[in-house]
C-alpha cells in the first residue's frame, strides 16, 4: 500500500461500540478492549497487547512524519536505502527513548527530531531537502537556525524578498534545485543559491507551491 504513495494512510484500531455486531465475536476471537469510550481494541488471540501498543505508537509517528505531508522530500530520500517500516520504526524508537512519543511537539521540534533521529546534519544534501520541506509544506517566512548548519560563514542569514512578488523570502541552499513534476532534483553548487517558495492562494492535496530562483542578488 505504501508503494502507491497515498496522500494519507490512516492506521486505525477496532472499536467495540455498544450494539456493534463485532461484539458477537468477542469470545471466539478472545477480544480484549477498553471498558470505557472509545472502547478500543487492547488485544485478541493473535495479537498480544504489547504488539497492539507498539502499533499505536507506530501510527502516532506515521501521522506526524508522513500523513502531515511535512517531510515528503526527506522521507523519499531516506527510502532509497531503507524500507518504510524500518524508517518509521526508527522514529518510534527515537521518540520513545526521549519521552517525546504521544507529546505535542511544535513544528520546529518535529523538524529537529527528524534531523537528529537520522543525523542529517552530516549530509549537506539531506539538510537542504529538510530545509526545502520546511518552507515548501507551509508558508514560512523564517527558518530555524538548526536547519542552516550546512551554510558557509559568507552566506547571508538576513532573508531578502524575492523580486517577483516583494514578499516571499529568499532562502539559501547549497544546491541548485530543479523541479520534476512534484519531485525535486538537487545538484551541488559552489556557493549559496537563493530560492523563494511561492505559495498560491489555496494549498491542498493537489496544489503545489512554486520554487523560483533569484537570478541576481544585491
Amino acid at each position: 500500500v505504501f508503494a502507491l504513495r497515498p496522500h494519507e494512510l490512516q492506521l486505525g484500531f477496532l472499536k467495540f461500540l455498544p450494539g456493534a455486531p463485532i461484539r458477537e465475536l468477542i469470545e471466539e476471537h478472545e477480544y480484549q478492549y477498553q471498558s470505557f469510550p472509545p472502547y478500543e481494541l487492547v488485544s485478541h488471540k493473535n495479537l498480544p497487547a504489547e504488539q497492539a501498543i507498539y502499533l499505536k505508537k507506530f501510527a502516532e509517528a506515521f501521522d506526524m512524519f508522513y500523513n502531515s505531508k511535512r517531510f515528503g522530500f526527506s522521507v523519499e530520500r531516506l527510502l532509497e536505502t531503507s524500507s518504510p517500516v524500518k524508517l518509521f520504526d526508527h522514529l518510534v524508537q527515537y521518540l520513545e527513548d526521549r519521552g517525546l512519543l504521544l507529546r505535542t511537539l511544535s513544528l520546529d521540534d518535529q523538524y529537529r527530531v527528524f534531523m537528529d533521529a537520522f543525523s542529517l546534519e552530516r549530509d549537506c544534501l539531506a539538510m537542504d531537502l529538510l530545509k526545502l520541506d520546511y518552507v515548501y509544506r507551509q508558508q514560512a517566512f523564517r527558518i530555524p537556525r538548526f536547519l542552516l548548519v550546512n551554510l558557509p560563514e559568507t552566506a547571508s542569514l538576513k532573508f531578502k524578498a524575492w523580486s517577483g512578488d516583494r514578499k516571499s523570502p529568499l532562502f539559501p541552499f547549497m544546491h541548485e534545485i530543479h523541479t520534476v513534476g512534484a519531485a525535486v532534483n538537487l545538484c551541488p553548487a559552489d556557493a549559496p543559491q537563493y530560492y523563494a517558495v511561492v505559495h498560491g492562494a489555496e494549498n491542498g492535496y493537489f496544489s503545489q507551491p512554486t520554487i523560483v530562483k533569484e537570478r541576481e542578488r544585491a
